[in-house]
Protein backbone atom coordinates (compact mmCIF):
# COMPACT_ATOMS: atom_id res chain seq x y z
CA UNK A 1 0.00 0.00 0.00
CA UNK A 2 2.59 2.56 0.96
CA UNK A 3 4.57 1.62 -2.21
CA UNK A 4 1.26 2.48 -4.33
CA UNK A 5 0.83 6.12 -2.19
CA UNK A 6 4.78 6.71 -3.22
CA UNK A 7 4.38 6.12 -6.79
CA UNK A 8 1.37 9.01 -6.65
CA UNK A 9 2.85 12.68 -7.94
CA UNK A 10 0.92 14.75 -5.46
CA UNK A 11 1.95 18.64 -5.62
CA UNK A 12 3.15 20.42 -2.59
CA UNK A 13 -0.41 21.84 -2.01
CA UNK A 14 -2.02 18.15 -1.64
CA UNK A 15 1.21 17.08 0.31
CA UNK A 16 1.29 19.58 3.00
CA UNK A 17 -3.36 18.70 3.42
CA UNK A 18 -2.04 15.15 3.71
CA UNK A 19 0.44 15.97 6.08
CA UNK A 20 -2.22 18.23 8.29
CA UNK A 21 -5.04 15.73 8.48
CA UNK A 22 -2.45 12.71 9.33
CA UNK A 23 -0.79 15.26 11.85
CA UNK A 24 -4.42 16.16 13.02
CA UNK A 25 -5.47 12.28 13.23
CA UNK A 26 -2.41 11.48 15.05
CA UNK A 27 -2.33 14.60 17.50
CA UNK A 28 -6.38 13.39 18.75
CA UNK A 29 -4.95 9.73 19.35
CA UNK A 30 -2.40 10.67 21.87
CA UNK A 31 -5.06 12.93 23.32
CA UNK A 32 -7.28 10.07 23.22
CA UNK A 33 -5.17 7.68 24.60
CA UNK A 34 -4.04 10.27 27.72
CA UNK A 35 -7.84 10.35 28.08
CA UNK A 36 -8.41 6.78 28.12
CA UNK A 37 -6.10 6.11 30.54
CA UNK A 38 -6.96 9.04 33.10
CA UNK A 39 -10.26 7.87 33.05
CA UNK A 40 -9.70 4.07 33.61
CA UNK A 41 -7.45 5.57 36.72
CA UNK A 42 -10.67 7.59 37.40
CA UNK A 43 -13.07 5.35 37.38
CA UNK A 44 -11.12 2.40 39.48
CA UNK A 45 -10.12 5.35 42.11
CA UNK A 46 -13.99 6.32 42.51
CA UNK A 47 -17.39 5.05 43.18
CA UNK A 48 -20.96 5.49 42.75
CA UNK A 49 -22.64 7.38 39.92
CA UNK A 50 -19.10 9.51 39.20
CA UNK A 51 -17.54 5.84 38.60
CA UNK A 52 -20.51 4.82 35.78
CA UNK A 53 -20.17 8.56 34.16
CA UNK A 54 -16.23 7.96 33.76
CA UNK A 55 -16.60 4.30 32.74
CA UNK A 56 -19.21 5.59 30.06
CA UNK A 57 -16.88 8.12 29.04
CA UNK A 58 -14.20 5.50 28.82
CA UNK A 59 -16.48 3.24 26.24
CA UNK A 60 -16.89 6.17 24.09
CA UNK A 61 -13.37 7.11 23.98
CA UNK A 62 -12.33 3.82 23.41
CA UNK A 63 -14.91 3.53 20.24
CA UNK A 64 -13.64 6.64 18.72
CA UNK A 65 -9.64 5.12 19.03
CA UNK A 66 -11.36 1.73 17.59
CA UNK A 67 -12.83 4.26 14.80
CA UNK A 68 -9.54 6.10 13.77
CA UNK A 69 -7.85 2.53 13.99
CA UNK A 70 -10.69 1.23 11.57
CA UNK A 71 -10.80 4.23 9.44
CA UNK A 72 -6.66 4.21 8.45
CA UNK A 73 -6.69 0.89 7.97
CA UNK A 74 -3.30 0.15 9.06
CA UNK A 75 -4.06 0.70 12.58
CA UNK A 76 -2.37 2.87 15.40
CA UNK A 77 0.69 1.80 16.03
CA UNK A 78 1.31 1.90 11.83
CA UNK A 79 -0.52 4.66 11.86
CA UNK A 80 2.04 6.98 14.41
CA UNK A 81 5.06 4.87 12.42
CA UNK A 82 4.23 6.66 9.61
CA UNK A 83 3.59 9.90 10.89
CA UNK A 84 6.95 10.13 12.78
CA UNK A 85 8.90 9.31 9.60
CA UNK A 86 7.06 11.70 7.61
CA UNK A 87 8.33 14.28 10.54
CA UNK A 88 11.78 12.91 10.34
CA UNK A 89 11.29 13.09 6.54
CA UNK A 90 10.56 17.14 6.29
CA UNK A 91 13.10 17.88 9.24
CA UNK A 92 15.77 16.37 6.85
CA UNK A 93 14.24 18.53 4.03
CA UNK A 94 14.13 21.55 5.96
CA UNK A 95 18.16 20.97 7.13
CA UNK A 96 19.13 20.11 3.33
CA UNK A 97 17.58 23.18 2.05
CA UNK A 98 19.33 24.93 4.75
CA UNK A 99 22.79 23.31 4.42
CA UNK A 100 21.69 24.61 0.43
CA UNK A 101 21.33 27.73 1.09
CA UNK A 102 24.40 28.03 2.98
CA UNK A 103 26.44 26.71 0.84
CA UNK A 104 25.14 29.08 -2.30
CA UNK A 105 25.78 31.96 -0.13
CA UNK A 106 29.39 30.76 0.40
CA UNK A 107 29.89 30.30 -3.38
CA UNK A 108 28.21 33.77 -3.96
CA UNK A 109 31.12 35.49 -1.64
CA UNK A 110 34.00 33.82 -2.86
CA UNK A 111 33.03 34.37 -6.35
CA UNK A 112 32.24 37.93 -5.41
CA UNK A 113 36.00 38.81 -3.83
CA UNK A 114 37.97 37.42 -7.26
CA UNK A 115 35.69 39.71 -8.97
CA UNK A 116 36.19 43.09 -7.11
CA UNK A 117 33.94 45.71 -8.38
CA UNK A 118 35.50 48.79 -9.76
CA UNK A 119 36.01 51.87 -7.89
CA UNK A 120 35.65 55.64 -9.04
CA UNK A 121 37.96 57.66 -10.36
CA UNK A 122 38.30 61.17 -8.67
CA UNK A 123 39.45 63.74 -10.52
CA UNK A 124 41.93 65.94 -8.85
CA UNK A 125 40.52 69.05 -9.76
CA UNK A 126 37.39 68.43 -8.07
CA UNK A 127 36.79 65.54 -5.71
CA UNK A 128 33.22 65.72 -5.80
CA UNK A 129 33.17 64.77 -9.56
CA UNK A 130 33.79 60.91 -10.21
CA UNK A 131 33.08 58.50 -12.83
CA UNK A 132 33.29 54.89 -13.16
CA UNK A 133 35.86 53.40 -15.20
CA UNK A 134 33.54 52.15 -18.16
CA UNK A 135 31.04 55.14 -18.07
CA UNK A 136 33.90 57.45 -19.86
CA UNK A 137 34.95 60.82 -18.98
CA UNK A 138 32.20 62.82 -17.03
Amino acid sequence: MSRLVCSIDFNPRETKWLIDRMRHAVERLHWLEREVGWLERRAVATGGDTAAKRRKELRSRRYELKEIAESSEVGIRDLKRAFTLILRGEAEAEQAKKELIEANLRLVVSISKKYPKPRPTVHRSDPRRQHWPDEGSG
